[in-house]
């Protein structure tokens, strides 16, 4: 059963004097740290690089553990298109206090326009006409930084209320995987973006707790919600706990009328929670969004089991995860691969099907010159079907599998299907 967690309004003001991450003890006097004994400042909950402002006590988490951890804090503002978007779009978001002159002028040049890894333009801001823009959006995916930085955000709002102790005996998978990235396949989150037109600047803050109780021989899941400028987001403590239910659950929770937040938010900006946090712009493709608030589950897909010599898997995709899926249905490849193979359909490299160099051959390469990186070049590519052979004529109505990633039942026809 999931239950409303109600914040005490009083969260923990005397530090546990042990750090979050690493478990050693921690001193707020720099002259007494030592080797086993760490300094420790004050670290925001949420970062200061998209806006928090929230502080855990001094003694929580330890200077070289802040500072081991700040690439995470960095992720969450550029590895997001909406965070990114939010950091051009918000004027109240201006990061961390610097006088170095060399980090002034990259913010100053990320409010107009803000790149990606490879420096491929993605957000772009025009001062004139007061309008920021997602050039080149990409579909929103699973991101191993940008979701540990999540979690990272979900440890320090548990430990604000209970304490480092409390989060280190209780959530130590939790630990272990913000710390390491370990089986990143367990964690997701779930994200309802604000709309375009209603950017409203909103301190990053905890919207709600809720929690689900187990037996004595494990500690209870608590579900975190908070609230930014670019969306409402929902993390929880233990690993694989997130599903469909508990989203609409955790949905229903923020829009309670008579809740704190609703009533809050309905006073700051004249709107209810659910006019502005519903938009599923950024999904990128047909997915399935959950609850009044259209939350978005991102979760990471899991790898393909490849197939066998003589066939290819045929696919379909779960619209709540967009994990790939196996149909249990086998296309033979003698019925796919010919030599005539000019204007057929193109499907996109997965780890599913792919080719073998006798595949190649029979589709009629000439192969006798090629060097390993001409035959790694034509492997690494998704399997294409002859003109006139098209998957979605294939007689399949109304199959039901379940989702071999979020348990989730998948209905499809042959129009929802690919190789």
């Amino acid at each position: 059963m999931l239950m409303e967690l109600k914040l005490t309004g009083n969260p923990k003001t005397q530090s546990d004097l042990t750090c979050l991450w690493c478990g050693f003890r921690t001193t707020t006097d720099r002259e007494q740290s030592s080797f086993e004994l760490k300094y420790s400042n004050k670290e925001h909950v949420f970062p200061e690089s998209i806006g928090g402002n929230q502080k855990l006590l001094a003694g929580d988490v330890c200077e070289e553990c802040n500072n081991k951890l700040s690439f995470l804090d960095k992720s969450l503002k550029t590895n997001n298109s909406m965070m990114r978007f939010s950091l051009q779009g918000d004027h109240l978001i201006k990061g961390k206090k610097t006088t170095n002159k060399q980090r002034i002028e990259r913010r100053k040049a990320e409010r107009i326009e803000i790149s990606d890894p490879t420096g491929k333009s993605i957000v772009r801001r025009d001062r004139e006409k007061k309008k920021t823009e997602i050039i080149n959006p990409a579909p929103e995916g699973y991101d191993l930084d940008f979701t540990r930085a999540i979690h990272k955000c979900i440890a320090n709002a548990i430990c604000f209320e209970k304490g480092t102790l409390f989060v280190s005996e209780n959530y130590p998978e939790l630990i272990d995987f913000v710390l390491n990235g370990t089986n990143p396949n367990d964690w997701s989150y779930a994200v309802s973006y604000q709309g375009y037109r209603e950017m409203l600047s909103v301190t990053p803050q905890i919207t709600d707790f809720a929690y689900r109780e187990y037996s004595k021989d494990r500690s209870e899941t608590i579900f975190v919600a908070f609230m930014h400028t670019s969306g409402i987001w929902l993390a929880c403590s233990h690993p694989n706990a997130m599903d469909v239910i508990l989203i609409e659950k955790m949905s229903k929770i923020i829009l309670d009328d008579d809740g704190l937040h609703q009533t809050q938010f309905k006073k700051q900006f004249g709107y209810k929670i659910e006019d502005i946090f519903n938009s599923p712009v950024m999904s990128g493709s047909p997915r399935t969004l959950i609850g009044k608030i259209n939350f978005l589950w991102i979760k990471k897909n899991m790898e393909g089991i490849p197939n066998p010599k003589d066939h290819f898997h045929l696919l379909t995709k779960c619209q709540v995860c967009g994990q790939i899926n196996p149909t249990h249905i086998n296309i033979p490849k003698s019925t796919i691969i010919t030599k005539n193979q000019f204007n057929g359909k193109q499907y996109s490299k997965n780890s599913w099907n792919s080719y073998t160099k006798d595949d190649l051959i029979k589709k009629g390469f000439i192969t006798e010159k090629w060097s390993e990186e001409n035959w790694n070049n034509q492997l690494n590519v998704g399997i294409s079907t002859p003109p006139g052979y098209d998957i979605k004529n294939l007689k399949i109505t109304r199959i039901k599998i379940d989702c071999i990633n979020c348990k989730n039942i998948i209905q499809f026809d042959a129009k929802d299907c690919f190789l």
